[in-house]
């Protein structure tokens, strides 16, 4: 009987040796690699960590291009969904005329549809080319893929009306146009000279124009005096009568002489002849350091 407990006891030490060598605390046959078999538990702590390293990149390469993408999404012009501008009135279907002249401009550049890249001068020079009255563009967010369009117009100093024409507008930077959204301007433009086209029309100057507006502006910002119209003289072509307000007499200005230098003249000249009560039919204010009255 000894004997034979003897031989049972070593059958079951010699199980127990192959069960401790082959049996693992934690380890089941689904998370036990063929890779990670015979690695020590070093080794196993150690290739774990270089995974998640690895997919830790993975992840922030990912987050990086999910961030990138959005950023570039707010920058995206896309669409023009909503519009303002500072005219008193404006129908929606003038505005879808802005519009219209934007989205070329930018399906011409596509590339500028992203904010960042967008050249605002060359957008505003597009834009006043095709309409004159426009006189800045501005393009901001409004959402994702969208943006808004916001429109400032020329705001008129003078007008010259033609009998059975059309109707010019000039703004106090000197630049005319065609189409105003404001009330109709103080200054008004009497053409006296005769002179016509060979359609007929009354012959318009954009430089004449030009002038009206700079040097009118010139003198209304002085605070001193108002232009209250403006008279092209029969017979004159380059040269105006403008009238101040408060006064009966002209005062001739010539078109190709600087606006700002004949406006300075101008306002030294009213104020003398008004020190002085002197009342002249006519101020020549033409040559510069030579003026004269009659």
């Amino acid at each position: 009987v000894k004997l034979k407990h003897s031989r049972y006891d070593e059958e079951m030490a010699n199980d127990s040796a192959l069960n401790d060598k082959s049996f693992k605390r934690g380890v089941t046959l689904k998370n036990l690699h063929a890779s990670d078999r015979g690695k020590t538990e070093r080794q196993r702590v150690k290739d774990l960590r270089k995974r998640r390293r690895k997919l830790g990149t993975i992840l922030s390469v990912i987050a990086v291009f999910c961030i990138f993408g959005l950023a570039m999404l707010l920058q995206y012009s896309g669409s023009i969904t909503s519009f303002s501008s500072n005219a008193v009135a404006l129908s929606a279907e003038d505005a879808a005329k802005y519009k219209d002249v934007v989205s070329e401009y930018l399906a011409q550049n596509p590339f500028e549809r992203f904010r960042f890249a967008l050249r605002h001068d060359n957008l505003n020079n597009y834009v006043s080319n095709e309409m004159p009255e426009v006189e800045t563009v501005k393009l901001s967010a409004s959402g994702l893929a969208s943006s808004k369009l916001t429109i400032a117009f020329r705001d008129p100093i003078a007008m010259w009306s033609v009998e059975g024409g059309s109707t010019s507008y000039v703004d106090s930077f000197g630049a005319v146009f065609q189409v105003n959204y404001f009330e109709t301007p103080s200054i008004s433009i009497i053409d006296k000279s005769g002179a016509t086209s060979t359609d007929g029309d009354i012959v318009t100057s954009s430089n004449f124009l030009s002038f009206v507006g700079n040097v009118a502006s010139e003198i209304n910002a002085s605070g001193s005096y108002e232009v209250e119209r403006v008279e092209i003289p029969s017979g004159a072509i380059r040269y105006v009568e403008l009238y101040l307000t408060g006064k009966e007499y002209p005062f001739k200005a010539q078109i190709n002489r600087s606006a700002s230098a004949q406006a300075s003249d101008i306002i030294e000249l009213a104020k003398y002849l008004e020190h002085n009560t002197i009342l002249p039919s006519y101020v020549d204010a033409r040559i510069p350091g030579r003026a004269y009255w009659k």
